[in-house]
């Protein structure tokens, strides 16, 4: 348990889903001539014709537990929701292609910006900074990017974090990322980025929530200071440059015009 490198999903999950929906489930093995086909409501298993891995889709939710039904948002929300998921796991997986509902597509094999662009929208095309930093012992990496602090946004919907490739929203990961950018921008306003640490597992807890959204590091201030010293750095080294750029921009301006007068209009 405390070496637990893969993402994975709770156990119960699957069955869970399935005694509340209704549950297909459409497999195919390479190799085999036909995919099969499993009815999670009924137990029958026949063959198909999917031909592409494992599918699994669910109808009807909460049918069979309509009480639960009046807890349900309504039809946008639910799927905002579900996008917000999708999102974090394709930012996560740029080596999977993934498709909603035929109106959102990430392609597979997307580097990190253009994913960026796909998830959070051509607005951030070079506007974001590249993080790569290591801790001085070498425990820690982290990389990623994050937005000049003029590119913000009015909620935290753009904010990507993730602990050894898996999607969080832990609040030393997150307090972190607010604290450096305490000085260049409002309390009520959120930075873009997309940030990955690397760490060694036996220092992080990922099974401390159900949702497997938070994880309990080991030494929680030592991660705090290594991600807040390296944002505030390299947004210490963009002011300066924007700082350097409008001098000499203001230094042309007010230099002293120089006037070229031609020799022949000379009297």
């Amino acid at each position: 348990l405390t070496n637990i490198t893969y993402m994975g999903f709770r156990g119960e999950a699957l069955p869970s889903i399935a005694s509340v929906a209704d549950m297909t489930i459409d497999t195919f093995s390479a190799g085999a001539p036909n995919g099969w086909s499993l009815d999670a409501t009924t137990g029958e298993i026949r063959p198909c014709s999917w031909d592409n891995g494992t599918r699994i889709r669910v109808k009807n939710l909460f049918s069979r537990t309509p009480a639960r039904l009046k807890f349900l948002r309504g039809d946008r929300a639910e799927t905002m929701s579900v996008l917000d998921v999708v999102k974090r796991l394709a930012m996560a997986r740029r080596d999977v292609g993934f498709v909603l509902n035929n109106k959102w597509f990430f392609p597979r094999g997307q580097s990190l910006m253009e994913r960026m662009a796909s998830v959070m929208g051509d607005d951030i095309d070079g506007r974001m900074l590249e993080i790569d930093a290591k801790s001085s012992s070498g425990d820690m990496e982290l990389t990623g990017f994050i937005s000049v602090p003029v590119l913000r946004r009015a909620s935290s919907v753009d904010q990507f974090l993730f602990v050894n490739g898996r999607p969080i929203k832990d609040k030393v990961v997150v307090g972190a990322l607010r604290a450096a950018y305490m000085d260049v921008m409002h309390a009520r306003e959120f930075p873009l980025c997309a940030l990955f640490l690397k760490m060694n597992p036996a220092h992080v807890d990922v099974n401390v929530s159900p949702a497997k959204t938070e994880v309990h590091f080991l030494e929680p201030s030592h991660v705090r200071a290594f991600i807040i010293k390296n944002l505030r750095e390299k947004l210490s080294e963009t002011l300066a440059a924007t700082a350097r750029v409008a001098h000499d921009v203001a230094a042309h301006e007010n230099a002293p015009k120089q006037m070229n007068i031609p020799v022949n209009n000379i009297v």
